[in-house]
């Protein structure tokens, strides 16, 4: 709904402003001299192209009835262009699965923590045992709203999903046709730029799997308010355009640093605007309420990123990787260049997206707006059609475009640097995104209005009802051809498989393994399916997809795992992350022991990857004694069943870190305390521990290794060349024991070689291996 303030009538200013309307006195253009069917539709007779809105007339905004038939046009559009999502409303998801189940978890956990009035800032249940704060996931605050109200309505959340999913299209579309509109003030034309934005290349490459991004409605509207905020400063139009940013933050978090560039780039252009004379005085009569404004929304978007504030606050890692936001720029001609989902380019072109390695980042590095869009936008540059502001749409068109490019653009062989990439340095917010690519739905927002301002002029210069009406179908039809992705990819979720029910029932407190496990960049499809799952049946599990990496988890629990994906198809004997010289068999069973896993879910049916069938047979005949049931979908072996190794055996748990930066590298980091759990059989006989191949890490350490406070060995480990490190004997008590690794300090990497990821981890020393044997 648009504000009271917004959609009322403008008050006319008494008089002109003397810096602004650079082309007072100039004749109007076709845009405004030929008034088409003047008060139908909306329309708003009388707009000068050279003058700020706020110096014309006041408009007659749209009526409601004319936003209805909008909405219901654009409703319809995207109906066709995603067809047949409308046929499977209430039984398949649109697109892939992978995010839109991470989506569906999101709410999920949300709403029942606000029913159970619990914290949600941090699940235990999923990445187990590691867990995973929520500030991890994107943050899905009118998701989640409209998510908890549709549920009052509907069992259904796959049509809750979807609804909410065409509203995003329609709300686009809607914004667009409305920001488009208060800028041209012809309502046919506004109505084929909203169009255009609603059915744009990046619009629908996110429908595919981005319920939060491709809520882009929003953002129009906070432009609107924020350039007649920036205009003329009031405290209406200030608690507006607050009001609207909070909301376009509350869509989708990628907005909160997106929408900051076309906001500050209007400031500048409008001081630069106001000429030597004025640029002192406009910036003085503006500075306080700019601060104010920064001072209303900071509050709330502290509220807004809670998650994301509870996380950093508990030590938990939010940067994203540097080597992510280089990887995701938007090449520059895919602008021009439709994808293989695209008609003409499934059927016209060759996939370019293939031919330069693009094609798993398609989605988020497509940009193209359409044949309509671009032959327009290249009309109003030909033509030099005049409209308010042209200058500002033009210019924040172009930057939105440049900065959709990324940190560097490669030309041939070589690369060359981008403004994204500059600013990265200089503006922290960038740390927190992964896609610059995505400033391309806000390009597709800028360029709706030198569309809308072309159409206008196209038909100004039309004589006659018919012939307008023509171009208006004829380009909203071949928008929709163009820019249709038919058939639409859809997916129905997959039912979980009854064995869960049957554990919780027995102990709602299980806890276990969903077999193959996955890291953050590995198999992400299944982590979201079985995360989603994990919402159903509440029991804990490895499984989970989180935005950010999960670096404990992934490096101290999924690497050192038997049922790793990596180990699974390519498995090493007797190495388990810094662990070497074991057996298989007792290796698995004192890893459930020690991170206290009940029972190992191996997929096998058609949610697994063939590719890992192989190592998933072996590790089943391993422990086939502790199996307690299978199907085609699935066996479970239960951990109380499992026999007690033979043979020593021991693990390294939290504290030992893979080398995530290379992934080449035999080496483990230590943080300043590492734990190491001991199965001996024997527990009579001493036994010795090796620090194979170690060396401090900056500076001398005083290692102490210990169990329960009582120091079993010292050492001194200087930097330098790697050496070999054995303890005296020790005789650890009876059973299943924990050795603690304990340094004296740790430092944080100054160099991208020394990382152990790309969070900066401090750690103490680095080694190849640990080894525990028998002193005789």
């Amino acid at each position: 709904m648009i504000p009271r303030q917004l959609v009322g009538r403008e008050t006319p200013s008494p008089q002109p402003s003397p810096t602004r309307g650079e082309g007072a006195g100039k004749t109007p253009s076709p845009l405004v001299g030929e008034g088409w069917g003047e008060g139908a539709f909306g329309e708003s007779p009388g707009a000068d192209p050279e003058l700020p809105i706020d110096e014309q007339a006041p408009p007659r905004w749209p009526r409601m009835t004319t936003l209805l038939l909008v909405a219901a046009s654009y409703l319809a559009f995207a109906s066709m262009a995603t067809y047949p999502v409308v046929l499977t409303f209430g039984s398949e998801m649109p697109g892939q699965l992978t995010d839109p189940l991470e989506h569906l978890w999101i709410m999920r956990w949300s709403r029942a923590c606000l029913l159970d009035g619990r914290s949600p800032f941090f699940c235990p249940a999923l990445n187990y045992p590691s867990g995973v704060p929520l500030g991890y996931f994107p943050t899905m605050h009118i998701q989640t709203a409209a998510y908890v109200f549709l549920c009052l309505f509907t069992r259904n959340e796959i049509a809750c999903f979807n609804a909410m999913w065409f509203f995003g299209f329609v709300s686009t579309g809607l914004g667009t046709f409305l920001l488009a509109w208060w800028t041209v003030r012809k309502a046919w034309a506004a109505w084929l730029a909203g169009l255009g934005t609603m059915l744009c290349g990046p619009m629908l490459m996110h429908a595919h799997g981005h319920l939060e991004t491709m809520q882009v409605g929003a953002v129009p509207l906070f432009l609107i308010a924020w350039l007649r905020l920036v205009d003329r400063p009031g405290r209406g139009r200030l608690a507006i355009a607050a009001g609207l940013y909070l909301l376009v933050v509350a869509c989708a978090p990628y907005f909160a640093v997106l929408a900051v560039f076309p906001a500050a780039w209007y400031v500048a252009w409008s001081w630069l605007d106001a000429g030597r004379g004025g640029r002192r005085s406009w910036l003085m009569g503006r500075v306080g309420w700019l601060a104010t404004f920064a001072g209303l929304v900071l509050p709330g978007l502290f509220a807004l990123f809670s998650g994301q504030v509870w996380a950093a606050g508990h030590g938990f890692t939010m940067d994203r990787p540097r080597s992510q936001f280089n990887s995701f720029g938007a090449p520059p001609w895919s602008s021009f260049v439709p994808s293989p989902r695209h008609a003409l380019g499934r059927f016209a072109i060759p996939d370019v997206f293939a031919a330069t390695g693009y094609t798993s980042r398609m989605s988020e590095c497509s940009s193209y707006l359409g044949v309509v869009a671009l032959g327009l936008l290249a009309y109003a540059a030909i033509r030099r059609v005049r409209f308010p502001r042209a200058g500002y749409w033009w210019s924040a068109l172009g930057l939105m475009v440049v900065l959709s490019w990324g940190s560097q653009v490669e030309v041939g062989s070589g690369r060359i640097g981008m403004p994204a990439g500059w600013i990265y340095g200089i503006f922290p917010p960038f740390h927190l995104i992964r896609v610059p690519a995505r400033f391309n739905l806000f390009a597709a927002v800028c360029a709706a209005v030198p569309v809308a301002a072309a159409v206008a002029d196209l038909m100004g210069r039309m004589r006659g009802p018919i012939a307008r009406s023509s171009l208006v179908l004829g380009c909203a039809g071949l928008t929709l051809a163009d820019l249709a992705m038919v058939p639409f990819e859809t997916s129905p979720i997959p039912p979980m498989p009854g064995i869960y029910r049957e554990l919780t029932y027995r102990d709602p407190d299980t806890s276990v393994i969903d077999a193959p496990m996955f890291g953050s960049s590995e198999g992400q499809v299944f982590s979201s399916l079985w995360g989603y799952w994990q919402s159903i049946h509440r029991a804990r599990t490895t499984a989970g997809y989180p935005g950010l990496p999960n670096v404990p988890f992934e490096a101290e629990i999924v690497r050192a795992s038997p049922w790793w994906s990596g180990r699974l198809v390519a498995p090493v004997a007797g190495r388990f992350g810094a662990v070497e010289g074991v057996d298989e068999r007792d290796y698995a069973w004192l890893y459930l022991k020690a991170h206290r896993f009940d029972h190992v879910v191996v997929h096998q049916g058609r949610w697994s990857d063939p590719k890992y069938r192989g190592g998933l047979d072996r590790i089943k005949a391993l422990l086939a004694e502790g199996r307690v049931f299978e199907d085609a979908d699935v066996a479970v072996i239960a951990s109380a069943r499992l026999r007690a190794p033979e043979h020593l055996t021991w693990l390294c748990g939290e504290g030992f870190r893979r080398d995530l930066i290379h992934p080449a590298s035999t080496s483990y980091g230590v943080l300043r305390e590492g734990r190491i759990v001991v199965a001996n059989p024997t527990p009579d006989r001493p036994m010795i521990v090796s620090l194979v191949e170690v060396w401090a890490f900056a500076r001398p350490r005083t290692v102490r290794l210990t169990e329960e406070g009582r120091e079993l060995a010292r050492w001194t480990i200087d930097p330098g060349a790697p050496r070999t490190l054995d303890s005296p004997p020790i005789r650890p008590g009876d059973g299943v024991r924990e050795l603690r690794l304990e340094s004296d300090g740790d430092d944080r990497p100054t160099r991208h070689a020394e990382r152990l990821d790309d969070a900066r981890t401090a750690y103490s020393l680095r080694l190849r291996a640990v080894r525990i044997r028998n002193a005789d």
